[in-house]
């Protein structure tokens, strides 16, 4: 499950692909611009930072009033797993990888996600990667964790020990082997996990093109709003913005909806979007910054150069095994 670059072997004539905190082997990792000036393990002092292997697992529950996930406004990264060339979690990357985040301004990090490859980590490390975020961050930013899971015991699990921790709001995708028949039964999944933590704000994560559940998505969130009294809004990452309109527009705006297609940030801040939660915005977070500037400014040209640079440069991480497995290599 380890994801790698398409192709680690150096090519005839070529340097030697070097190994980056993440575990993988990369030549272009070795060209590339390194995002933080203090992506590395030690303080500007030469201090080491505290490690977070074997922290996970001893972490004292959080104390700490969770940041409202209603308010975020502005771009929230899904956080990708860091991983060792073994396959196993490199926890103490997360330290450095938190304080880049909130040097390039973000408003929050979706933790678990599908660009974190949560559902191919076991209960054990997703638990062990939800805490080390909560330690890294220490209350800089709200935290939202996908628990969602093929198994509902699973995801309940995983949802008290979120609500423990003290994270700001929950998430859960469609099962993906017995998929939901409509949506009235995808609700009734929801509510099974929101039931054990029913303080919680619980957001769906709408991704229909890696489910493949094919439910109405407005009836859905009417039922929704109704059957679950913590449901907050929708993860909504399908490029159908017609129905994300209508989900916005539903019940007066009432939910809190975060678009999830970085490519068509600016087509979705058209629609109303105020909230978004993508992959790429942890790789370069300045252009999407620019985006919304430029459009809330009225500089629509300039947004519009911008939202293309994001467009090419994820062309550039499919050409090179995709948007994770490259993502990954570059940071």
């Amino acid at each position: 499950w380890v994801s790698s670059p398409a192709s680690t072997a150096p090519r005839s004539g070529s340097a030697t692909p070097s190994k980056n905190a993440w575990g993988y082997e990369s030549e272009e990792a070795s060209t590339l611009s390194p995002p933080p000036t203090k992506w590395s393990t030690t303080t500007s002092s030469g201090a080491k930072k505290p490690s977070a292997k074997g922290r996970a697992g001893k972490v004292a529950a959080s104390t700490m009033k969770p940041q409202s996930a209603r308010s975020i406004k502005g771009i929230v990264p899904a956080t990708y797993t860091p991983l060792t060339s073994s396959g196993d979690l490199n926890l103490p990357v997360i330290d450095v990888y938190a304080d880049y985040l909130v040097e390039n301004g973000v408003a929050g990090v979706f933790v678990n996600g599908t660009t974190a490859e949560g559902v191919k980590l076991s209960v054990t490390e997703r638990k062990q990667v939800v805490e080390s975020w909560v330690h890294a961050l220490n209350g800089r930013l709200p935290i939202l964790v996908h628990v969602g899971s093929e198994s509902l015991k699973d995801a309940q699990e995983l949802a008290i020990h979120a609500r423990a921790f003290g994270v700001s709001a929950i998430a859960v995708m469609a099962p993906t082997v017995f998929k939901p028949r409509s949506a009235e039964h995808m609700v009734q999944y929801v509510l099974a996990v929101a039931s054990v933590v029913p303080n919680l704000p619980m957001y769906f994560y709408h991704i229909p093109p890696l489910t493949g559940s094919t439910f109405d998505i407005e009836e859905f969130i009417s039922s929704a709003e109704r059957s679950i009294p913590s449901f907050a809004g929708l993860k909504y990452s399908d490029a159908d913005l017609s129905a994300f309109l209508a989900c916005k527009a539903f019940n007066e705006g009432s939910l809190h909806l975060m678009y999830g297609k970085d490519e068509q940030m600016l087509a979705a801040l058209a629609m109303g979007a105020e909230a978004f939660v993508g992959s790429t915005y942890s790789l370069f977070p300045r252009v999407y910054h620019n985006v919304m500037k430029a459009f809330k400014a009225g500089r629509f040209a300039d947004a519009q150069k911008e939202q293309l640079r994001s467009q090419q440069a994820v062309k550039c991480l499919l050409r090179h095994g995709g948007v994770i497995p490259a993502g990954r290599a570059l940071l």
